[in-house]
């Protein structure tokens, strides 16, 4: 594992994982007591210890170099790391690894074994042995885990991470749930049923990650308040220099820290997000506009996110720093402000911040509430029959003034409830922490567009939304945490995932460049759930079949091989696809050929043994008429007569405009169209460059393969041709140079396109378009002739589902991995590295 590509094995499937910077599990140096150097870390204005795990784990969260820094201290052993996986659950190593044996195994083999890593076995149990890990490496538990859990003799190792359950309807249970009407609105005092953030639909996916720290730009927190102290991050007073970010005089940002992350605990109330982290920033006091940019610069270095539930004269200086702090990815809330008037306040009027309106319990907007240009959309709060129920600064100076610990909560239906754009805010806020913990990767920009476009179209009458969707009243509507949260969650995940280096997949390594795979039909159940790996030149082919994410040989031929079924592999030119020779409607015949010298083989396959039913041998005389004599030569199988079978070979030689499309007869193979060398190409598309690519695709959503893509990388063009009885025309047509398809420049030479099942449909009607190396992946739907992505991510861009697309090796294919009949799951893989991922759409 590399590259920040981490996971472990469960079930024979990979877990992945990501790391979080900000966390270590510290173990002290022998002799050093536990208390003592939690005690001393505790001092540091840099650093917080975790009060939520068990006394003898000392967990610490801060700034990152500080807590790089700390390993080296002579009174500390080591530091451990901690993750997330992908629902955002975070795990954290400690210095233990289980091993489960394979049975039969003795213990001194198990003894055997173990010596080969740095620590000591410190339990030996019937079922598993538990060992502590010495390496300095934080990662090294979960690296030494996976390393055992290659063995033959392991039947299963994994980390002894330390890690809370995740209850996934958390706030519910809280005492005040009932009256926090803004998270779930049953029509409580009056107001409207439903007129609320659908709190519980998001938990429902997520309750926040600790990860994910929210700077709340305020007057203060209550840091040691029973429902805040669990989620309190180390913040800073500004007011006084200092790391005490508390204000007891203060409540304001005591209210806002409450809305966004109240923890679980059962005591009071629940935040939005209330698993995740507050930062506090107190600036209560008057500061010069430099000081108050200076606030902004210290926070986008303590949090994803910022909360400001104030307003201030417009100035550059200010702006400056708000822009500074939103281009390095930090998202800004602002308030619309509390006038009533049709222009939002400053800083909420900055094009860079998200500006958060107000609406009541009975799902209007609040009276005070500023609207107009730039507000982006509106969020519960007071102004109705309600106000917002959450936690107050304890004591006299609270809004409720009452003894502890009642008095330490602001009522949603007294005066002492909390309100305004300044409670919005925070809730807004909140929400898009929730984005952030299933997502981390979310820009600024991406989490306004998501919040707008999921965003709940209340008070239709009066709001008069625009085309766009956006109202001067309401902005872009009512925030909507469920919708949100789940248009957050990145659309792609891995199934399985071996990063860079990675092991391969079943046992196949997938170390040369050479290697190359597709999707098989190998058992003749019409599926293609099988992957096909093969190397060129050495002889090499597995076939593997998936086990509920157990990938395992059913056909192996090792590298050097004999390659299969008395096709040698022996050529660095050979190419191999699935086709169906018998028209059974089945893929489970493979197809092998070799360029250049007149060689093509068809395979069947009777249980694993394969045979083939044609043969041309090298030198061989091609098929059907077809030369194969030029290095150049590609094929694949089509759908020529509509039939819903890919039982037709299309050959091709770019750059010549030689196309031939052969139909076979009970093995006797001939032209249904034939374009020689030289030739016109197909339908109008000239064939002319050797750049030229072609593959089958689903145009018009019939469920068959039976147009045929035509496109040249690095010059925009593609063309889309469909067959009426043997006379091919464009039904698309992007000529050289065009603009390529669906907002894809297809301007690079790298780029590479497949058919793919998108929707789960069981049709191939996407188009999936790569560009290896830059991280670009886009994946187009077709509305009668109207490409337009359901997926894009641009030149350069972050891959998809995890996975980077950094290499220019990258390869991808579309994989039947549940079994389904769909061709719905996709395949990436880096040939040379061992890397291998299959994503599945969420």
């Amino acid at each position: 594992m590399g590259n920040g590509i981490y996971g472990f094995i469960v079930d024979g499937a990979t877990v992945p994982l990501r790391k979080t910077g900000n966390i270590r599990y510290v173990t002290p140096a022998r002799g050093v007591r536990m208390m003592n150097l939690a005690a001393r870390l505790a001092r540091s204005s840099r650093l917080a210890l975790d009060s939520g795990y068990p006394a003898d784990a000392l967990v610490v969260w801060g700034d990152r170099s500080k807590l790089d820094e700390i390993r080296t201290y002579r009174d500390v052993r080591n530091t451990r790391s901690a993750f997330q996986d992908l629902e955002g659950n975070l795990l954290i190593l400690t210095n233990e690894v289980l091993v489960c044996f394979a049975s039969k195994v003795t213990d001194a083999e198990k003894t055997h074994l173990l010596k080969g890593f740095k620590g000591r076995i410190v339990e030996r149990r019937a079922d598993v042995w538990k060992f502590y890990v010495d390496e300095p490496d934080d990662d090294a538990p979960l690296l030494v885990s996976n390393e055992l859990s290659r063995s033959s003799v392991v039947a299963y190792a994994e980390p002894n991470a330390l890690q809370h359950i995740h209850l996934q309807m958390p706030g519910r249970n809280e005492p005040r749930f009932p009256d926090q009407w803004h998270l779930r609105n049953t029509g409580q005092n009056g107001g409207t049923a439903g007129a609320d953030v659908d709190a519980l639909g998001a938990w429902a996916i997520t309750a926040g990650s600790p990860n994910v720290q929210v700077v709340v730009h305020d007057s203060g927190v209550d840091i040691n308040h029973p429902d805040l102290v669990a989620n309190i991050a180390p913040g800073w007073d500004f007011d006084n220099g200092d790391n005490d970010a508390t204000n007891d005089a203060g409540p304001h940002g005591t209210a806002c820290a409450g809305i966004i992350a109240a923890a679980i605990n059962g005591a009071g109330v629940s935040g939005i997000a209330p698993r995740c982290q507050i930062v506090p920033l107190r600036a209560a006091a008057a500061h010069t506009w430099d000081e108050w940019a200076g606030t902004f610069d210290w926070a986008a270095q303590r949090g994803r996110i910022i909360s400001c539930s104030w307003t201030i004269t417009p100035n550059n200086t200010l702006s400056a720093a708000i822009r500074r702090a939103v281009n390095n990815g930090v998202a800004v809330f602002c308030a619309a402000g509390n006038n009533g008037t049709g222009t939002i306040s400053y800083p909420a009027s900055l094009a860079e911040t998200i500006a958060v309106g107000a609406s009541t319990n009975r799902d209007v907007r609040a009276g005070y509430s500023q609207f107009g240009v730039g507000l982006d959309v509106v969020a519960p709060s007071s102004g109705g029959t309600l106000r917002i129920e959450t936690t107050d600064v304890r004591g006299a100076n609270g809004y409720n003034a009452g003894a502890s610990p009642g008095g330490d909560y602001c009522n949603a239906n007294d005066a002492s409830g909390f309100g305004g754009t300044s409670a919005a805010t925070p809730l807004t806020a909140g929400v898009a922490a929730l984005m952030l913990s299933v997502n981390p990767a979310l820009t600024p920009a991406e989490i306004r567009q998501i919040l707008q476009s999921t965003a709940d179209k209340i008070d239709p009458i009066n709001a008069a939304y625009d085309a766009t969707g956006w109202s001067n009243q309401y902005g872009f509507g009512r925030v909507n945490a469920a919708r949100a949260v789940q248009g957050a969650r990145p659309p792609y995940a891995p199934v399985y995932a071996q990063g860079d280096p990675g092991n391969g997949i079943g046992g196949y390594d997938l170390k040369s460049p050479a290697d190359r795979a597709f999707a098989f039909d190998y058992d003749h159940s019409g599926k293609l759930d099988h992957i096909v790996l093969y190397r060129p030149a050495t002889g090499t082919m597995w076939i593997l079949k998936n086990n509920g994410g157990a990938f395992s040989p059913v056909y192996a031929q090792g590298d050097p091989g004999n390659g299969i079924g008395g096709y040698d592999l022996k050529s660095p030119a050979d190419r191999a696809f699935a086709f169906d020779y018998d028209h059974s409607g089945k893929l489970d015949h493979i197809v092998l050929y070799r360029p250049a010298t007149g060689t093509m083989w068809i395979l069947k396959n009777n249980g694993g043994a394969f045979s083939p039913v044609y043969a041309q041998g090298d030198p061989g005389n091609g098929i059907g008429g077809y030369d194969l004599r030029s290095p150049a030569d590609r094929a694949f199988a089509f759908d020529y007569d509509h039939s819903g079978k890919l039982d037709h070979i299309v050959l091709y030689r770019p750059a010549t405009g030689t196309m031939w499309i052969l139909k076979n007869n009970g093995g006797a193979f001939s032209p249904v169209y034939a374009q020689g060398d030289p030739g016109n190409g197909i339908g109008g598309y000239d064939l002319r460059s050797p750049a030229d690519l072609a593959f089958a695709f689903d145009y018009d959503h019939s469920g068959k393969l039976d147009h045929i893509a035509l496109y040249r990388p690095g010059t925009g063009t593609m063309w889309i041709l469909r067959n009426s009885g043997g006379a091919f025309s464009p039904v698309y047509a992007q000529g050289d140079p065009g603009n390529g398809i669906g907002g894809y420049d297809l301007k690079s030479s790298r780029d590479r396109a497949l058919a793919f099942d998108y929707d789960h449909s069981g049709k191939l009607d996407h188009i999936a378009l790569y560009r290896p190396g830059t991280g670009t992946m886009w994946i187009l739907r077709n509305n009668g002739g109207a490409f337009s992505p359901v997926y894009a991510q641009g030149d350069p861009g972050n891959g998809i589902g995890g996975y980077d697309l950094k290499s220019a090796a990258d390869l991808a294919f579309a994989l039947d991995y549940d079994h389904s009949g769909k061709l719905d799951h996709m395949g990436l893989y880096r040939p040379g590295t061992g890397t291998m991922w299959l994503l599945r759409r969420q």
